[in-house]
């Protein structure tokens, strides 16, 4: 028998509390698409010439691979805790973080692309993917705070 059951028993105890919906914060949709984005961006050509050149040139050892694993990652991550929730703030750093080194790494791989060859705007939608994880995150956060502010 737990506190529930209390009133059922005493006629002079408390009524049940209503036990609080937990507040699921927002965002992880929003961290979803951008990781999904960098990760369908990965298997298009991030150079013209040299090998990044081909489909899946992303996973040549530049920084289109640090990228591309990082949002292998995220999505991973994003899928594994829509079904084994974690600390939310947890999942807000891992967003954040894995967001901005996909945006970062994005940027480095258009700015100094492989030797003999130039960047297609490729790193810059992968870099759009990571801002969006980044969105996400904040919007996560912003939920939290919310969620802290009612109750408390």
């Amino acid at each position: 028998m737990g506190r529930e059951c209390l009133s059922a028993v005493l006629e002079d105890a408390p009524g049940p509390e209503g036990i609080p919906n937990p507040v699921r914060p927002l965002g992880g949709r929003l961290a979803v698409v951008g990781f999904g984005l960098v990760v369908l961006v990965s298997v298009l050509p991030w150079s013209r010439f040299g090998d990044s050149s081909r489909f899946l040139g992303a996973w040549t050892p530049h920084w289109s691979m640090i990228a591309a694993l990082a949002g292998v990652a995220g999505l991973t991550f994003a899928v594994v805790i829509t079904y084994r929730p974690l600390d939310p703030w947890l999942e807000v750093a891992m967003f954040a973080s894995l967001g901005l080194l996909i945006a970062v790494a994005s940027f480095i791989q258009h700015r100094h692309p492989p030797i003999l060859s130039e960047a297609t705007f490729w790193p810059w939608v992968a870099a759009l993917g990571g801002l969006l994880a980044v969105a996400g995150a904040v919007r996560k956060a912003d939920a939290i705070f919310e969620a802290r502010r009612s109750s408390g």
